[in-house]
């Protein structure tokens, strides 16, 4: 029997977080989001998920969480330009975006990673609702013979776009980890300067 959902976000959001904390513009302005989308490919995971409707896998809903980087921070962060002028950025918006475009680069086999590649994100612009920025990534989680159980998606905004994907990837050994004792299930995730 897997462990509850809610005790692996918990983990995820604590990873994060500490990650965070070496972060010094995080850190300081506690600007910032965390989201973790989940998405089940079964009755099992959509129920491990928390689903309270009949798993319909043409119908399959997105489990969704989002929290400020720090507590007592806030979603929305401010960064000043060269010239004096402040851009104010709804960090809640960008991690969703960059997960929309992560999953559209996953169904063309892209990779489990959000990116800044103009090639790989040519025509994916942020006004059609996808970040052409790194910061997301994506675990899957499978059956042993290969069919989709779920996948858990970690995203974060706020810093620069390594800073983000640094903390995106805390969360990586954190689901390694939860999964590590089901024998029925294994994790794919995306290799990260050395974080398998």
């Amino acid at each position: 029997m897997i462990d509850s959902y809610g005790k692996l976000l918990g983990g995820i959001k604590q990873a994060v977080r500490e990650k965070a904390l070496t972060v010094p513009r995080f850190k300081e302005k506690k600007e910032g989001c965390i989201r973790v989308t989940s998405c089940p490919f079964c009755e099992e995971s959509s129920r491990w998920l928390g689903a309270s409707a009949p798993f319909d896998p043409d119908d399959i809903p997105d489990v969704e969480d989002a929290y400020v980087i720090l507590p007592g921070g806030s979603r929305v962060a401010k960064f000043e330009n060269d010239d004096g002028s402040i851009d104010i950025v709804d960090t809640y918006a960008i991690t969703a975006m960059k997960i929309a475009q992560l999953s559209y680069l996953q169904d063309q086999d892209e990779g489990l990673l959000s990116t800044n590649d103009p090639f790989l994100a040519k025509g994916l612009e942020p006004e059609n609702g996808f970040a052409k920025w790194c910061g997301a990534l994506c675990c899957e989680i499978n059956f042993a013979d290969g069919t989709p159980f779920a996948y858990i998606y970690v995203s974060v905004s706020g810093a620069s776009q390594e800073e983000d994907l640094a903390c995106a990837a805390a969360a990586i050994d954190v689901i390694m980890e939860f999964f590590s004792d089901e024998e029925q299930l294994a994790v794919i995730a995306p290799v990260i300067d050395g974080t398998t």
